[in-house]
């Protein structure tokens, strides 16, 4: 897959949205069709092998994590890295919409009624969240992509089968070698179906192209600028940060990453963004599979940026124009309900509604306002998947010189 292919798959995606937008309703309508039909293609042969990855590339991790001695060293360096990163996110997308917040639409309703109903939905759906810790049945959450399942299933196999290969002495070789075997087979069938990604990546920016009109653009203008003044403040301080731990320049490790990014926001899914990801960090920037294949996954699920200030700035933008007051006991309480939300969200398509869903429903907000938002999300997604992907990718590469002894070949 070369990068100029991509670029020429954008463009000529973007061309053909900008002179289809002059040309007869019927017309666009049969061309969405087939760029629909494609894109959906695309992402249907990525995601066969997508949740087996993640189950065998978390079991493998935890594996041999648990197998070394210095494992305690890692945990928290893992968690700490991690909430800083969502809790960053969170912080500055507070922080940017309580100073453009003027320039938003005055509020409209007021909504000072709202029923015990909504918070008691709220209630039971932040439980059946929390249910989905430890799912009832392993080959369903597999099917429907229950990534925090998942993950919760594949650590707490993994470890367990650490445990039992050290207090039984056995050689954890043939174990090991079985798993890898496994998850090269699964690596190699991804990356098959990532030769056709430009067409992949032409046909689904097409779509989500053709899908926009100009009314939707203009209603969200003041949202979508506070949205990229919140990714674009991230990125840079992000990348400052970064920048004491990379081994290479800035500029080289934008250049390496930029398949993973480019597959994360034209497929807008860090799970089926994962291959790419894995093979960047592993081929291009050196870091061990040992310490890749257990952050990734477990990234992909818990350390999310992108999804958390979207959540965040949304709820906030949203409780404004629905009338709420906009005290700053309120903005916290969004602040902090937004960030732990979206822990833990499936990083399938437009995910992160359903965080966002669930803490207007905390407010007593309808889910009807959300309305406003999901004209627009299919390019919102793109986006903040693609954040999703560079925290995570950054995460990984500081985690990664802070355990020098995880590294390989750097």
């Amino acid at each position: 897959m070369k990068t100029k292919d991509l670029l020429y798959a954008i463009g000529l995606a973007t061309l053909l949205v900008v002179i289809l937008s002059y040309q007869d309703k019927q017309l666009v309508s049969i061309v969405q069709n087939f760029a629909q039909l494609g894109g959906q293609l695309f992402l249907n042969a990525l995601m066969m092998g997508v949740a087996p990855l993640i189950v065998v590339s978390i079991i493998t991790g935890a594996l041999k994590l648990s197998l070394r001695d210095d494992v305690a060293d890692l945990a928290p360096r893992v968690i700490v890295i991690f909430m800083l990163n969502t809790f960053f996110a969170a912080a500055l997308a507070f922080s940017v919409f309580t100073v453009a917040a003027p320039i938003l639409l005055p509020a409209q309703n007021s909504i000072h009624d709202a029923s015990v109903h909504h918070i008691a939905h709220s209630t039971v759906s932040s439980g059946s969240q929390l249910l989905k810790l430890f799912p009832r049945n392993i080959f369903k959450a597999l099917v429907e992509l229950d990534m925090v399942g998942l993950v919760v299933f594949g650590l707490f196999f993994g470890s367990c089968l650490g445990y039992v290969l050290k207090k039984s002495q056995r050689s954890e070789a043939p174990l090991l070698s079985g798993l890898s075997l496994l998850l090269e087979a699964i690596m190699q069938m991804v990356r098959i179906v990532m030769k056709a990604m430009p067409i992949g990546v032409f046909a689904l920016i097409l779509d989500a192209g053709l899908k926009m009109n100009w009314h939707t653009i203009y209603s969200l203008s003041a949202f979508i600028m506070m949205f990229a003044t919140v990714v674009l403040s991230y990125v840079t301080i992000l990348t400052i940060v970064a920048k004491r731990f990379l081994p290479f320049a800035v500029g080289e490790f934008f250049q390496k990453i930029y398949p993973a990014l480019v597959s994360a926001f034209s497929t807008s899914s860090s799970v089926v963004a994962l291959p790419v990801a894995l093979d960047v960090l592993e081929n291009d920037c050196h870091v061990s599979s040992d310490l890749t294949r257990f952050l990734m996954p477990l990234g992909i699920t818990v350390n999310m940026a992108g999804t958390t200030m979207f959540v965040t700035l949304g709820a906030l933008y949203l409780s404004y124009v629905a009338g709420l007051p906009a005290t700053l006991e309120l903005q916290l309480y969004v602040f902090i309900l937004s960030w732990f939300t979206s822990l833990g969200i499936a990083g399938v398509p437009s995910g992160c509604l359903v965080a966002l869903m669930l803490v207007l429903a905390a407010l007593g907000i309808p889910e009807a306002s959300l309305a406003l938002l999901i004209g627009f999300d299919r390019f919102l997604d793109m986006v903040r998947t693609a954040i999703n992907m560079f925290g995570n990718l950054s995460c990984t590469m500081v985690i990664s010189r802070l355990s020098s002894s995880y590294n390989e070949n750097v």
